[in-house]
């Protein structure tokens, strides 16, 4: 059975993602754009944002929008990139059906920020 979640690994501490459709359409509504045009602007700051945003939901309740930007400046400043980041956001994509759901659970299983790389390989 694959896991209903991605691990994102910020500075040694691991975070549990997953998209719901609730979360999605209050993001989507935020953004004003649905995500399969938010494919278009996954380079965009304020799109990978909100998608973090909605997949920290499920497992870090609460975790609002001001602290999700902090740790993504953390990602960033341990040596993140936003090209990094989509092979992530594109999983998360995957779980409300946009994209590809093949091999999820084997490309998300060891996703870490770059800081990390040297302990795993991804």
């Amino acid at each position: 059975m694959t896991k209903p979640y991605i691990i994102w690994n910020v500075n040694g501490k691991d975070y549990r993602l997953r998209m719901t459709t609730f979360n999605t359409m209050q993001i989507e509504k935020q953004l004003g754009m649905g995500m399969t045009d938010a494919l278009n602007h996954l380079m965009d700051s304020r799109v990978i944002v909100g998608i973090l945003w909605d997949a920290m939901q499920k497992y870090n309740h609460g975790m609002n929008l001001r602290e999700v930007c902090d740790l993504y400046d953390d990602y960033l400043a341990g040596g993140g990139n936003v090209e990094k980041i989509s092979n992530i956001l594109m999983q998360l994509l995957a779980q409300i059906g946009i994209g590809d759901t093949e091999d999820t659970e084997d490309d998300a299983k060891n996703v870490e920020s770059p800081a990390a790389e040297n302990d795993m390989t991804i």
